[in-house]
Formats: C-alpha cells, sequence, structure tokens
C-alpha cells in the first residue's frame, strides 16, 4: 500500500472525527477555523504535496482528480452548514425519526458497521 494513501486516508479519519467533535460541542467558529485551515492544507497537499510524493502531476492523476472532485462537494456542503448554523437539538438519530422500510433498512445497515456504532457512542 502506498504510503502517501495510507496518510491521506489516516489524516481524512481525523479530520472527520474532529468534525463530528466540532459539531457536537456546537462550536460554529470553531467550525469555520477548521474549515479554512482544511481548505488551505487540503489545497497544499494536492497541488504541491502529492505531486512531489507521486512524480505525477495533478492532471496526469485520476484518482486524485476524483478525490479532489468528491472532496470538494463536501467542503462546500460543510461550508453551507456552517452558514445555516448548527440546529438547536442533535441528540437524536435522524434514521429514526421516519418510520418505513426505507430508513429501517439504513439503519439496520448503520448498525451492521461495527466501528461506526462505537464511533457515534464515543462521540456522543
Amino acid at each position: 500500500m502506498p504510503k502517501a494513501f495510507l496518510i491521506m486516508l489516516l489524516i481524512q479519519f481525523s479530520t472527520m472525527v474532529v468534525d463530528r467533535a466540532l459539531y457536537l460541542c456546537k462550536r460554529v467558529l470553531g467550525k469555520l477555523a477548521f474549515q479554512v485551515v482544511l481548505v488551505l492544507a487540503f489545497h497544499l497537499w494536492m497541488f504541491f504535496i502529492l505531486p512531489a510524493i507521486t512524480e505525477r502531476m495533478f492532471s496526469q492523476n485520476v484518482a486524485a482528480q476524483l478525490w479532489y472532485f468528491v472532496k470538494c462537494i463536501s467542503l462546500a456542503l460543510s461550508a453551507y452548514h456552517i452558514h445555516c448554523s448548527y440546529p438547536t437539538c442533535i441528540l437524536s438519530n435522524f434514521l429514526t425519526k421516519k418510520y418505513d422500510h426505507l430508513n429501517l433498512f439504513l439503519f439496520q445497515g448503520f448498525r451492521l458497521v461495527p466501528f461506526l456504532v462505537k464511533l457515534q457512542a464515543v462521540m456522543d
């Protein structure tokens, strides 16, 4: 497994944990500062560090381009989330608000992934 991929994966996981912690603490200014740092660090990684490690330009790396596209959508949604502020009540699970077959299957799928349930319990 390439070192760059492993580092990228660990950084992505840690940013998700920090983002969730800021959300649960309802720190909008902390989330804004984290978002700015994340955008700068992400672009520094994608356009300078990753090409130096892989010795391939960004325009020649299709996997990096796809990840960049998905991450930009994620950052845009996160910025919209900051813009709309945080809800007053965040302690319930959104999959249990409606009672239909789709939510039932999605919730059961969520419960089947072992580390997601533990991670949610630790973060809550």
